[in-house]
């Protein structure tokens, strides 16, 4: 009895504690590379040398070249995925918006702004929205996101999806516990 006590917690818990991968970040789209980002990729990189050589200062820095440093930047956290990555934020935010997102974050990751895109000041220039729109954060209207799922808040069927949840694990806990812990009985006698 306490064998398939122990099963059952162990299947019930496995099956309702696990979750699906998403793997299909950019969904059904094409992604033609014409090498542009290449180039703002180099030209950023050649910024990013003379900013740290010391040939060039924060203050002298352009809107455009800090536009080139977060095309820089962002081809050394995504790697092949870039071009992908942009099309997503140009369908996402528009191709200012996508412009924005690089310039923001050429600000931030070369330092000579670390505080960039803090203040909604200016409507759509915050750094926020570029970073929420990968799961698409509950109302900010950013919809499902790059990466397939997304929430708009909370509503009853979650809230009691997530109770039911809850409870289903905690009651699996207990009965685990209670299955490893009651005392064995030898066979052929019986238990108290």
């Amino acid at each position: 009895m306490r064998t398939s006590i122990v099963v059952f917690a162990v299947l019930i818990s496995s099956s309702l504690f696990t979750s699906a991968a998403h793997a299909q970040m950019m969904g059904n789209y094409t992604v033609t590379d014409d090498g542009h980002t290449a180039r703002e990729e180099a030209e950023g990189k050649a910024i990013a040398e003379k900013l740290a050589a010391g040939s060039v200062d924060c203050a002298t820095l352009t809107a455009d070249d800090f536009e080139r440093l977060g095309e820089y930047y962002m081809g050394l956290m995504a790697g092949d995925a870039h071009v992908a990555m942009n099309a997503m934020m140009t369908r996402q935010l528009g191709a200012s918006g996508e412009e924005r997102m690089h310039a923001l974050m050429g600000k931030r990751l070369s330092g000579c702004d670390p505080t960039a895109g803090d203040s909604d000041a200016v409507p759509g220039s915050s750094w926020f929205p570029m970073m929420s729109m990968m799961s698409g954060f509950a109302g900010s209207g950013w919809g499902t996101g790059m990466m397939g799922f997304g929430s708009q808040g909370w509503n009853a069927v979650s809230l009691i999806n997530v109770l039911l949840l809850w409870t289903i694990g905690v009651l699996t806990i207990a009965l685990l516990v209670r299955a490893i812990t009651r005392p064995r009985t030898a066979p052929g006698t019986k238990g108290k």
